[in-house]
């Protein structure tokens, strides 16, 4: 019997314990916010290189705590994902870190791990209005980031991943419901708020039927399960199909994922388009970064094709800058006579995880020159005796 989608929804009501923890709970990674779902605090946990303890601590702004050069003016703020914020890796270990050191200036770090596109650029527009504000803003797109913006509750979505918070990582609660998008039958993008943006509002999903009520009719919800070849609504896939011009056939669940796939991709393309219009009204500069988890590049090493090809071709058709992960590993691994394993092994934390340190190297790497062709004035460790008097007497003192 196909997969129905109260049988999947089965146990993904949250419990009263797990909100209050949430909110009143000592040691949380994560603490709510209305609009973004949530946020992060300072923590120490368990899941670095070797199996060390990390050591992530924020400002009071929000950003994640500066080491180099902290002292001195800001121009760059960076925004993203997991992968902008560089879990599984202590504060210096970052990045922005790297490349704060090696520029002579410091690199602001807004990244969060589990935001989407639409999230991640959420954030941005909140934290650009305030005085921790730059004239250059990095915007970071990691694979899984693109289908987060579409998610009303990113949580239904990865199962295993509930499981795991529930049972051994408590303290990792986050995931819950938050601002998104969603796609209108005349193609166009529609601007969701928070449907549960309070306390008493989440503890609405404690309730199975109430979750199960209001999850067995949502897009998303019903594409996984399309791509699972079990029970959905085939007209509201069909539908959504149609907007994005994309052939869909509800035997066939590769067309579902491909309808996933095009829905997300498009996303990114909508909060682009906005990004790039606010930034040029208010005389900001922005540059993409495209990152990617183990399995991609795992497939991109082995000479796959990539899931983004149509975001990457539009970015090059609209000449946007953006920083590729995918070519430069590509270049990379190519240049190495090393199995893929090993290869990945060199860059990331265990058979899934996040930039291992030395990972995080590789991206500042591949970023440095972007930044360098997108700042001005460079650097003063690119300006040297070009920089002036003051500004020697200020870094060296």
């Amino acid at each position: 019997m196909p997969l129905t989608i109260r049988q999947y929804l089965a146990d993904a009501h949250l419990r009263r314990e797990e909100i209050d923890r949430f909110f009143d709970g000592e040691g949380n990674w994560a603490r709510f916010d209305a609009e973004l779902g949530y946020l992060l605090r300072s923590s120490m946990v368990r899941d670095g290189e070797d199996g060390c303890w990390t050591i992530s601590t924020y400002a009071e702004s929000g950003e994640r705590r500066m080491g180099a050069f902290a002292d001195r003016p800001c121009r760059i703020n960076t925004y993203g994902d997991s992968f902008t914020q560089c879990h599984q890796v202590s504060d210096g270990e970052t990045w922005q870190e790297r490349l704060a050191a090696h520029f002579g200036e410091p690199i602001r770090n807004f990244g969060i791990g589990g935001f989407g596109v639409w999230q991640a650029y959420r954030r941005l527009l909140r934290h650009e209005q305030s005085d921790t504000s730059a004239p250059y803003l990095v915007l970071n797109l990691y694979d899984d980031d693109h289908y987060r913006s579409i998610d009303a509750w990113r949580l239904l979505r990865i199962q295993d991943f509930r499981r795991y918070m529930r049972d051994r990582a408590q303290y990792y609660f986050h995931a819950n419901p938050w601002t998104h998008l969603r796609l209108g039958t005349n193609g166009r993008f529609q601007e969701m708020p928070n449907p549960y943006p309070s306390r008493e509002a989440l503890y609405r999903l404690c309730d199975p039927e109430h979750v199960y009520e209001v999850f067995s009719k949502d897009i998303i919800m019903n594409l996984e399960m399309a791509k699972r070849g079990g029970e959905h609504d085939r007209a509201l896939v069909a539908e959504v199909a149609d907007a994005l011009g994309v052939r869909f056939r509800s035997s066939d669940p590769a067309t579902a994922a491909r309808v996933h796939t095009v829905y997300a991709l498009r996303s990114s393309q909508y909060i682009v388009e906005n990004l790039l219009a606010w930034a040029v009204r208010e005389g900001r500069k922005v540059l993409l970064m495209l990152s990617y988890g183990f399995d991609l590049i795992d497939s991109a090493c082995r000479g796959r094709p990539r899931f983004d090809s149509s975001l990457v071709v539009w970015l090059r058709e609209h000449t946007i800058p953006f920083v590729d992960a995918w070519e430069a590993h590509t270049a990379d691994f190519r240049s190495m006579r090393v199995p893929v394993e090993a290869y990945l092994r060199r860059y990331y934390i265990g058979g899934n995880g996040h930039y291992n340190p030395k990972g995080n190297l590789f991206f500042a790497a591949t970023a440095k020159r972007a930044l360098l062709d997108w700042v001005d004035p460079k650097p003063i460790t690119y300006r040297g005796e070009g920089a002036s008097a003051a500004e020697l007497a200020a870094l060296l003192t």
